[in-house]
């Protein structure tokens, strides 16, 4: 398993991860704008990369960028996109796909990293995982149709 920057040539199996992400989220009745997700992909000075089994294929991808607070000056990294495939969760996809936003986020001297749980897939799984990460939870994520 590697973890490779997200280039063109890996266009067509980052958005078939996307796809399969929204498929599985809580929002999947919404439409995919993969236009939309794909401008803010390409955004300079955005994180995005996937996690790459042997046979070159992905399982996992990784999306996230420089981000701030409306009362502080400190920057951050905030998390807008981790999924793994389900064949592959528990693994070490996830586990090199948030080490590699870590190291990217050291390198823009960001001062934290801030990771967030918005699609409703395996929540519990997920803030277990994060702990088990060195993260604490310091929040928590609700939504309500209107």
């Amino acid at each position: 398993m590697r973890i490779d920057l997200y280039t063109q040539a890996r266009e067509d199996q980052f958005q078939r991860m996307a796809r399969d992400m929204h498929a599985e989220s809580w929002f999947s009745s919404w439409p995919l704008d993969m236009d939309r997700l794909m401008q803010f992909v390409r955004t300079p000075g955005v994180f995005c990369a996937l996690a790459i089994n042997d046979q070159s294929r992905a399982v996992g991808l990784i999306v996230g960028n420089p981000g701030d607070f409306v009362f502080s000056p400190v920057r951050v990294a905030d998390l807008q996109l981790l999924y793994v495939d389900p064949v592959h969760r528990g693994g070490r996809a996830a586990v090199l796909l948030l080490h590699a936003f870590e190291q990217w986020a050291r390198g823009m001297g960001l001062r934290e990293v801030h990771l967030s749980q918005r699609t409703g897939v395996a929540v519990d799984d997920t803030a277990r995982f994060f702990c088990s990460m060195g993260y604490r939870l310091i929040g928590s994520n609700a939504a309500k149709g209107l």
